[in-house]
């Protein structure tokens, strides 16, 4: 009867191992139960919203602005807040969560005419333009991937004109 308890044990124990198992091997290699796609989609595309309206699109290897070819503003003058939503591939709008590692940047083409700048109460997906002289220069848009230290999506470059003040 001993001998019955402890192979019952023995096999309950090794069952329960290898259905443990099992289970961990499928959850990891199986990309349906993942939630990595509801969570942070690739970006195909960006927008730049000011004030509720989308300023700036690149979408579908494009870009178009909401008034003109390009964004403007004056020597001196900071934009208003400017909010950066990605594109997903089906055309949704998303923002990356900043706790997975995730992080905004830019590259602008001459920074003597034009300045990003992110104050702290702005949020992680938020920044101003500065103009500083006048002349026409790019920005670009980053989605940075802390975790690896690459770029998992670098826009096209959107056209700038900084103009004189209309006093100057």
């Amino acid at each position: 009867m001993k001998f019955f308890n402890t192979h019952n044990t023995y096999s309950l124990h090794l069952l329960t191992a290898l259905f443990t198992g099992l289970f961990l091997w499928t959850a990891c290699n199986n990309p349906a139960g993942s939630d990595d796609d509801d969570e942070h989609e690739d970006p195909f595309g960006v927008a730049l919203i000011m004030n509720g309206v989308e300023i700036a699109t690149q979408e579908n290897g494009e870009i178009t602005y909401s008034e003109g070819d390009h964004l403007e503003l004056e020597v001196g003058e900071e934009t208003s807040l400017i909010t950066v939503r990605f594109i997903a591939e089906d055309g949704d709008r998303f923002q990356p969560d900043e706790d997975d590692g995730y992080s905004l940047q830019w590259t602008i083409g001459d920074e003597n005419i034009l300045e990003a700048e992110q104050h702290e109460e702005d949020g992680p997906w938020n920044f101003h333009l500065a103009g500083h002289s006048a002349g026409e220069t790019t920005i670009s848009i980053i989605l940075w991937h802390d975790d690896g230290n690459h770029d998992d999506f670098t826009s096209m470059e959107f056209e700038v004109h900084v103009e004189e003040t209309a006093s100057n």
